[in-house]
């Protein structure tokens, strides 16, 4: 039973955002992202932003998704947790908001998107440990 614990408290602290905890061995989720390991697989973070998004966001506006499996937005579309007036950006420069799951290693996407929308903080985000998985980035006028 000892031995099952790490992993256990590892499982129960990382709920639901499971694929991005890392037990004791690693150093939990902080020590994983020093070590540039794989925090979640195709963004499944960025579905914790989608409440914050639907509240905050202007009517209309145009959503990056960066680090989102495209069919995860479909899903989410579909199932109604984004809102019908929101429109998808190819990218942060052509965006409103931008909804970035980070994966691995350095963070230039989250820079490369704060940049491009001017700012300088991430509006929403979701966190273990303090170790980023996921952020929304909004340009001036577009988050209320």
């Amino acid at each position: 039973v000892l031995l099952l614990a790490p992993g256990l408290r590892s499982a129960v602290v990382g709920f639901p955002l499971g694929t991005a905890a890392y037990g004791e061995l690693g150093d939990g989720a902080p020590g994983a992202a020093a070590r540039g390991w794989p925090r979640q697989e195709g963004g499944e973070a960025a579905i914790a932003l989608l409440p914050a998004l639907d509240l905050h966001a202007v009517p209309g506006a145009r959503v990056a998704w960066i680090g989102v499996a495209a069919g995860a937005v479909e899903r989410y579309r579909k199932a109604g947790l984004v809102r019908a007036d929101l429109v998808d950006a190819p990218d942060a420069v052509t965006a409103d908001l931008a909804v970035v799951a980070l994966q691995a290693g350095p963070r230039d996407e989250a820079f490369a998107a704060w940049q491009a929308l001017g700012t300088s903080h991430a509006e929403a985000g979701v966190y273990l440990d303090e170790v980023p998985l996921a952020q929304l980035f909004a340009r001036a006028g577009a988050w209320r």
